[in-house]
């Protein structure tokens, strides 16, 4: 049985080779596996960690390159399933000169949608220490109430479970509301949460004007969430991660590209600096950091506690699975495999 196990979308990226282009100009793409729970489960896979993945593909000519992939980057497919009721999902990925994308989905609806319960075989769950999954898979049904059937056998089975939220606000047709309450529905049954700055903004309905590292660096070994002596914008940050950590999870992580990551609970702050990179394609990055994330607590789960954790080296090397991912292009195809990793710790 798998270690971890990763449910939600598997679709196929397509990258452009142009950069700073809009897509209606871009002349080539290339394709490649991608989908948040997919890329995790890959980038897990490559570092020799054994995973399992759920989802939904189309019975088409993609969904047979997507699970040809997945298996090939040594996934447990056992559990992907292929439809004739919707074809496979696709994305195609604008890129701009510093690597940062723009998203244009074809899911109208796309098979990762049309997963049921039924159709999943639940002993994969028995030897799982880890169960992670993202929002998009909440976003309608079959595939919402799938997941929430899946956090509750994980939760009886006392697993372990992370949630990326990866939010992409077409495919929830920028409805904030529903996608709020469906956050935070889920949340509640989540031990780590992990989103970028921008997510935390949107969630928490906030605007914080600084970078990451200019507000976390200081709080690094405060005890708690204590909010003497802090500036307006720290105040307004803690009490963002304050809200997030009452509706469930022990955990939080808050990333922000070039500059870092912070990790928040109600005993410590632990802010950690970027590994710096020149970057290419950020596709997938926020999914390899995960990935860094998961590999390295992984050892120390114990069914909903994690012991004797080292936060600051947890998020060092999750930094540099984010880095090694985003200096390379796509995503699956960019995640380090462990000998790149331990070249450099």
């Amino acid at each position: 049985m798998s270690e971890v196990t990763t449910m939600g979308e598997l679709l196929v990226d397509f990258v452009p080779f142009e950069k700073d282009c809009k897509l209606k100009n871009v002349n080539k793409f290339s394709k490649a596996a991608g989908g948040a729970p997919a890329n995790v489960a890959a980038a897990l896979a490559k570092v020799d960690i054994s995973t399992n993945f759920i989802g939904k593909v189309g019975n088409d000519p993609f969904g047979d390159f997507l699970i040809e992939k997945m298996s090939e980057h040594g996934v447990n497919t056992s559990n992907i399933i292929k439809t004739s009721e919707a074809m496979t999902t696709l994305a195609f990925v604008s890129l701009t000169a510093s690597g940062e994308r723009d998203f244009a989905f074809y899911r109208k609806p796309g098979a990762d949608m049309l997963i049921e319960k039924e159709e999943i075989t639940l002993e994969v769950l028995n030897k799982t220490s880890i169960f992670h999954f993202g929002s998009i898979s909440l976003t309608d049904s079959p595939s919402r109430e799938t997941t929430y059937y899946l956090l509750d056998r994980a939760l009886e089975n006392n697993i372990f479970i992370t949630f990326d939220p990866n939010i992409r606000l077409p495919l929830w047709n920028y409805n904030l509301i529903n996608l709020k309450e469906q956050f935070f529905k889920a949340l509640k049954q989540v031990d780590l949460v992990k989103m970028n700055l921008n997510e935390f903004n949107v969630l928490i309905d906030i605007k914080l004007e600084n970078k990451l590292s200019g507000l976390t660096k200081e709080l690094t070994n405060r005890k708690g969430l204590e909010m003497l002596s802090l500036r307006e914008e720290q105040k307004k940050l803690l009490e963002g991660v304050k809200k997030l950590l009452s509706n469930g999870p022990k955990y939080l992580i808050i990333t922000d590209g070039d500059q870092g990551a912070c990790l928040f609970s109600e005993k410590e702050t632990i802010y950690s600096p970027a590994y710096k990179i020149k970057a290419i394609d950020t596709t997938g990055a926020g999914d390899a950091f995960m990935a860094g994330v998961i590999a390295q607590i992984l050892k120390n789960v114990s069914k909903k506690t994690l012991l004797k954790i080292n936060w600051e080296e947890v998020l060092t090397k999750a930094n540099i699975y984010g880095a090694l991912a985003s200096s390379k292009y796509g995503a699956i195809p960019s995640f380090p495999y462990k000998e790149e990793i331990s070249q450099i710790c």
